[in-house]
């Protein structure tokens, strides 16, 4: 979604690496009114995951496996929950 380091839980502003980073923010996509995303691959499930706490989509385009893998990931951790926030 952006070129800078996301942690699992989506919050990026105190890691050192991103000062390097060249790209949009979540803070900077977040003023673009309809910001898509699209992922397939369970690989991708721990990374979607971050950048969907992060708020850096609106709108998601993803594959079965994947979605399933996401919400894998999040129910693991104990944080797996419906609707927005």
């Amino acid at each position: 979604m952006c070129t800078v380091l996301l942690r699992s839980d989506g919050s990026w502003r105190d890691v050192t690496l991103n000062a390097r980073a060249t790209g949009p923010t979540p803070a900077q996509l977040s003023r673009i009114p309809r910001r898509l995303c699209v992922a397939a691959g369970t690989g991708k499930a721990r990374a979607l995951l971050a950048a969907l706490r992060a708020r850096t989509a609106t709108d998601l385009i993803v594959d079965d496996a994947t979605a399933r893998a996401v919400l894998e990931v999040a129910e693991a951790r104990g944080q797996a929950g419906g609707g927005s926030r």
